[in-house]
């Protein structure tokens, strides 16, 4: 039976960078041994299996990491989305309840009642205010989208997979 030798916390440390990407260079002038020290650690099965564990761990904490960024972004996304919905609700609202008032106020005034110049500017903000609540309620459902997306790179990356 062969004996598992383990490795000195030094030699671990070199592991630890190499999962982080240091090369060998950068690990002995870092840990004041020479390239050739590295590069014989490097060789060994202990070593190789050490760098293997740690770059795990690494991968586990960022897709974890990953995970939780997308969580709060999906949050924070689908928060903004509420809102600008609703600011796009009342926006309309107010566009349809001016629009309603100018047309009853034409509907109860004689035509030489009619302040030309003042009834045109009153119709140009209520179909403005239609308009822009229409877009912002284009931009809302846009944001569905983009969750949407958001949910698919959340579950790629608690599975593991990347998709394109």
């Amino acid at each position: 039976m062969k004996e598992t030798k383990t490795l000195s916390a030094l030699q671990e440390q070199a592991a630890l960078m190499v999962a982080n990407g240091k090369n060998h260079s950068e690990i002995a002038e870092e840990l004041g041994r020479s390239p050739n020290w590295v590069a014989r650690l490097a060789m060994s099965q202990e070593f190789k299996d050490k760098v293997s564990e740690f770059e795990q761990e690494i991968k586990s904490q960022l897709k974890s990491q990953l995970t939780l960024q997308i969580s709060d972004g999906v949050g924070d996304v689908l928060a903004f989305r509420e809102r600008l919905k609703t600011s796009a609700d009342d926006i309309h609202r107010v566009g349809k309840l001016l629009l309603s008032k100018v047309t009853k106020a034409i509907e109860d005034l004689e035509s030489e009642d009619i302040p030309v110049s003042r009834l045109g500017g009153m119709l140009r903000t209520a179909t403005d205010a239609i308009d822009c609540s229409t877009t912002m309620t284009r931009y809302s459902l846009g944001i569905d989208e983009l969750v949407d997306e958001l949910v698919d790179v959340q579950k790629s990356a608690g599975s593991g997979k990347v998709t394109n």
